[in-house]
């Protein structure tokens, strides 16, 4: 079964690297894109499902009516990242986009990783 707004953001998504700078300028942009891919461009309470969280200064979310605190990574690949959302929108990017695949070498040295 598909998903028509999955592909359509798939169709969307950048193909060259003005394309995905354009469309990725910042974090919050980032943000805004996963809350969109992962919730349908609305974020509820995982716990009691209200839908109108509000975002913390520490870029996580509480419910107002259950005070249960959650990120946009928790229970994701990226739960408990300290990288940028961007770094790893960069890194997914980087290996859709090669025909051939990118190593992991080539990624390290592409984001600026250290060893």
């Amino acid at each position: 079964m598909s998903n028509p707004d999955f592909e359509r953001l798939w169709r969307e998504f950048p193909k060259t690297l003005p394309e995905f700078e354009a469309a990725f300028p910042g974090e919050a942009a980032c943000r805004a894109y996963w809350i969109e891919v992962r919730f349908g461009g609305l974020v509820a309470c995982a716990r009691c499902g209200y839908a109108q969280p509000y975002a913390r200064s520490n870029g996580r979310y509480e419910c107002p009516r259950c005070h249960y605190q959650t990120s946009l990574t928790a229970g994701t690949v990226l739960q408990g990242t300290r990288k940028p959302l961007k770094l790893w929108f960069r890194a997914l990017w980087e290996l859709c986009v090669h025909k051939q695949g990118v190593s992991a070498k080539d990624l390290q040295r592409i984001l600026g990783f250290g060893s």
